[in-house]
């Protein structure tokens, strides 16, 4: 009789917030213009969109030109599209620019460009920083 190995097979356990967001980004496609999501929140945070203030909520799908601002206490985690992760702080407005990211596409073609207006973030790079660090620049400023 043939002996089997004894794993044939892994078993992986996802929790289910992951894949929820999995399943966000999955639908965050060029053709809806999603670049990101808000993906937590915690305080008064705020959407500026097309000209309108938004109250955000887990969930907001984020698009090129969208500012989003927190208040004191307040804060903010987006999953972007490219699986990066940004920040953003207490008392920030943090607005962005460009952000494009197809793996379909040339690398060289992905670029991101983010605007700081107020505050401070943290930005963990996705596969946009990993693939081109030309098309991530990054220029220090001092925000007053």
């Amino acid at each position: 009789m043939p002996k089997f190995p004894r794993r044939i097979f892994r078993v992986v356990v996802i929790p289910p917030r992951k894949v929820l967001t999995l399943a966000a980004m999955l639908q965050m496609t060029p053709a809806y213009g999603g670049i990101g999501m808000i993906d937590a929140l915690a305080g008064d945070v705020r959407v500026v969109a097309e000209g309108q203030e938004l109250s955000a909520r887990s969930g907001f799908i984020l698009r090129e030109g969208h500012t989003v601002t927190t208040g004191d206490q307040a804060w903010a985690l987006f999953a972007m599209s490219d699986g990066a992760g940004v920040v953003l702080h207490p008392k920030s407005q943090l607005r962005f620019d460009i952000y494009r990211y197809s793996h379909a596409v040339d690398v060289t073609r992905n670029c991101c460009l983010l605007t700081l207006a107020q505050g401070a973030f943290r930005f963990i790079t996705g596969l946009i920083g990993r693939n081109g660090r030309t098309s991530l620049p990054v220029s220090p400023t001092t925000v007053q």
